[in-house]
């Protein structure tokens, strides 16, 4: 083990026994023009399939006459009506992600706390 930390990262990536690159090797990299690496068939076909589906499903009609609605509309009412915790903090959360975050106050009265010492109960002359 080398007394240098800065030597334990690979800076050009030639040596492959280095662990941690901070530049991958040059077969790695992508090359301009057209490289085959490159992923140049975007979303699945099958994916956009599904989606299409479930936007479909989403908006048929259920419920006949007062309570005729669609599947998302019922789905979403049966978050805000649901007894789980969690199923209402979801509902929250999609109306404004900022309602629910969770903020710790680090001061004590407004004033920065200090220098904290713990006790652990060691006897350091016991040792």
């Amino acid at each position: 083990m080398t007394d240098d930390p800065e030597d334990t990262a690979n800076i050009q990536g030639t040596e492959p026994e280095k662990v941690g690159y901070k530049k991958p090797p040059k077969s790695a990299q992508f090359k301009k023009g057209y490289d085959p690496k490159r992923n140049m068939r975007g979303v699945p076909k099958d994916a956009v399939a599904m989606r299409k589906h479930m936007r479909e499903i989403a908006a048929e009609i259920i419920g006949s006459g007062d309570s005729e609605m669609t599947r998302l509309s019922a789905m979403l009412r049966q978050l805000w009506t649901s007894r789980n915790p969690a199923h209402n903090k979801l509902a929250l959360q999609v109306l404004d992600p900022k309602i629910l975050t969770e903020q710790v106050d680090v001061t004590s009265g407004g004033q920065a706390l200090g220098p904290v010492i713990i006790n652990v109960g060691i006897d350091a002359t016991k040792l």
